[in-house]
């Protein structure tokens, strides 16, 4: 069976979802999770800050179904919820934005087990102080990961893909489910082949 690498395409306006923006401040990690930043990396935990909750005053400008905010959460529409939900339901969990009901934080119910010997991915500069590597390069390799069976397969890897801010959450799609998007016409996303 083919999987592929769920790709969002370029957005053109910023979307931040932890972070605000603006011309006397700068780009500046929202006052509410700075409690969760590495004294020393300045990367926070991702996950225990969607518990903290997203403001009500994050919006997004895209009319895209699936989407990266620029502090790599994938956002997704209603209309790509609900395929996600037909056809892999217990794969996925969705956190509403507050302060914008068209779409939807988009998380892996668990995260798929991946080896860092066989990734073939890049890892540098680690943190000193809480591990977490400054950037990592390449997606890991299809024969790295532990993927479930059956045919709606939806997984996330367990290895960070991090960027110099923050981990982005890549997600990997067997082919029946590419097959779901591409029946319904989501827009916003490119699928590659694994």
């Amino acid at each position: 069976m083919n999987h592929y690498w769920l790709s969002p395409k370029d957005q053109r306006h910023n979307i931040w979802i932890f972070y605000t923006e603006s011309m006397e401040t700068g780009i500046r990690l929202r006052e509410q999770y700075v409690p969760l930043q590495c004294a020393e990396c300045k990367k926070y935990d991702e996950l225990a800050a969607i518990e903290l909750g997203i403001s009500p005053d994050v919006k997004i400008r895209s009319k895209s179904d699936y989407l990266m905010s620029d502090d790599g959460l994938i956002c997704v529409s209603e209309a790509a919820q609900k395929v996600l939900l037909e056809v892999c339901p217990t794969s996925v969990r969705f956190v509403p934005l507050p302060g914008d009901s068209r779409y939807s934080i988009l998380l892996p119910t668990s995260f798929v087990p991946t080896d860092p010997a066989k990734s073939h991915m890049e890892f540098h500069r680690p943190c000193q102080r809480c591990g977490r590597f400054r950037e990592t390069c390449l997606s890991p390799a299809l024969a790295s990961m532990s993927l479930p069976s059956g045919s709606n397969v939806f997984v996330c890897p367990d290895l960070a893909i991090e960027g110099y801010r923050e981990r982005s959450f890549w997600f990997l799609a067997s082919e029946d489910v590419v097959s779901a998007f591409r029946a319904a016409r989501l827009s916003g996303v490119d699928f590659e082949p694994a």
